[in-house]
């Protein structure tokens, strides 16, 4: 196997096809349409939305005509991009799905090129579209038989008198080092005035055993406005997905809309499967 690079054999590329079919039908049915991107970009206009983590992150080289250029990091920011340049053409809200692969430097699974399956709801801010978007995930993540999982749920807003130090330990999930070890669990540790308080009164019953909230849950990408969340599967040890409300990173490429999405990671979602079985 060459490092950092997708190697998939037959036998497992047609299960994995199976699995990424159903949910792309299953978005569908919600009524996503799916989008790409092109895979590399010239640097500049790309990283007009980006923070210092993702510029890090991102792999860059100069084309033949000594332009530098940039493979996509992440997917939400090229779609920012993209549907800025034709907002001329589009109506919102907009509903869209991806199935693209991504390029970093680092990745857990010692990969730098990274295979993602996400949606983008741009145009609404509201807590009916946030409730929404994790009642998809959640249905898509049934729709595959993933068993004994969480959406862990927080909001930007309670980190927002956290300390540099505080803040950089959460990232790390260095709670050792932590002022104040962070509230995590259901409904009842939430404060009546906080937006999670509201959307745990939205959310359809159903979908409330497959939510816990972590009030000290924070973002290595800064650019996340609201609410943010994770994909957590039992007995997994890393995060498979992740997602949250980017309200001003849009209007950075030129069309000033409100949006929220969540990104899954499919090599990791594989394998919480296999991990299953």
């Amino acid at each position: 196997m060459l490092h950092g690079l997708n190697e998939i054999l037959p036998n497992q590329l047609s299960k994995r096809y199976e699995i990424l079919n159903q949910m792309k039908s299953c978005l569908e049915e919600f009524d996503y349409q799916r989008i790409t991107t092109p895979t590399f970009e010239p640097f500049t206009g790309l990283a007009a939305g980006w923070d210092d983590y993702l510029k890090e992150e991102s792999i860059q080289f100069f084309n033949n005509q000594g332009a530098l250029m940039t493979m996509r990091p992440e997917m939400t920011s090229p779609i920012a991009r993209l549907v800025s340049s034709r907002k001329d053409q589009l109506e919102t809200p907009l509903k869209l799905f991806y199935t693209e692969n991504i390029f970093r430097k680092s990745h857990i699974l010692r990969k730098q090129e990274i295979f993602q399956v996400g949606i983008e709801y741009l145009g609404e801010s509201s807590i009916d579209v946030d409730t929404k978007v994790i009642e998809v995930l959640i249905e898509m993540l049934n729709r595959i038989n993933i068993k004994n999982f969480k959406i862990e749920i927080g909001h930007v807003e309670n980190i927002a008198n956290k300390s540099d130090q505080d803040i950089e330990s959460m990232i790390h999930g260095d709670y050792y080092n932590l002022s104040e070890l962070p509230a995590i669990g259901s409904d009842e540790i939430l404060n009546k005035n906080t937006y999670l308080k509201q959307f745990s009164e939205k959310i359809d019953n159903k979908y409330k055993p497959y939510i816990q909230y972590n009030l000290g849950l924070v973002k290595e990408i800064s650019y996340y406005t609201g609410i943010v969340f994770n994909i957590l599967v039992d007995g997994v040890g890393y995060i498979i997905g992740t997602g949250g409300r980017y309200d001003s990173l849009i209007k950075k490429y030129g069309w000033d809309i409100p949006a929220i999405g969540f990104a899954i990671e499919f090599d990791k979602l594989a394998l919480a499967l296999e991990k299953e079985q």
